[in-house]
């Protein structure tokens, strides 16, 4: 499989031509991916209900990350997560065998409309949180982080640094930063679909349906 060119994010609607994409598009070194993986059936909820949120599969280890990053309040308030990369943790072919092998299917978020509305944290939430219950990180090794894409990459970038040897704290911990979205993912959010296998027949046309429901509202093409 091979890779995308190093190009910017913005212009990758009008290059391929699509809103469904079949290769996920390495970041530029001042931009960051956010991918939103789901199931095919999941994608045809979205564009039902024009609303995506997720649901934590460990709600105590994610309360305890929200307290450990000065934010305990974050729990009540409905989220929806995906995998936020720099160009430093996009691993090319290793990135997109991991979603080969599992959902093959992901939105692409619009990120100047996420704007400062994402949260990151410098790993997965749950396992994050098993760590700080498990006594084998403390508080000050949790980062939760807003800011600006700009003020983000270069956060994300210190923390990716840390994690190399030697490695220094905080860093990121594990191989990807998990992001989330308050009050979940609408059609505004989403830029592209990625359908890794163009043949999948279902999955191209609930990505068309999203396109088409874009479209109705003037959405389609913001980046």
């Amino acid at each position: 499989m091979s890779e995308e060119p190093h190009e910017p994010l913005a212009s990758q609607k009008t290059r391929m031509g699509g809103f469904a994409i079949h290769r996920l598009p390495r970041p530029k070194a001042n931009e960051i991916l956010y991918v939103h993986s789901l199931s095919v059936e999941a994608l045809k909820q979205f564009v039902s209900k024009a609303k995506r949120c997720s649901t934590d599969d460990a709600p105590t280890e994610a309360h305890a990350v929200y307290g450990a990053s000065g934010s305990p309040e974050l729990s009540a308030r409905l989220f929806a997560s995906f995998t936020a990369y720099i160009a430093e943790t996009f691993q090319g072919r290793g990135t997109q065998g991991l979603y080969s092998r599992g959902s093959n299917l992901g939105l692409i978020m619009n990120r100047d409309s996420i704007g400062s509305r994402v949260l990151i944290f410098n790993g997965d939430v749950a396992t994050l949180g098993r760590e700080l219950l498990d006594g084998n990180i403390v508080p000050a090794d949790v980062k939760g982080i807003w800011g600006t894409e700009s003020d983000l990459v270069a956060r994300l970038g210190e923390l990716s640094k840390n994690s190399r040897y030697p490695r220094t704290e905080p860093r990121l911990r594990g191989i990807a930063f998990e992001a989330r979205l308050f009050e979940g993912i609408a059609p505004a959010d989403v830029s592209h679909v990625y359908v890794e296998n163009r043949l999948d027949e279902e999955a191209m046309a609930a990505a068309s349906e999203l396109e088409l429901l874009c479209d109705k509202r003037g959405e389609v093409g913001q980046t």
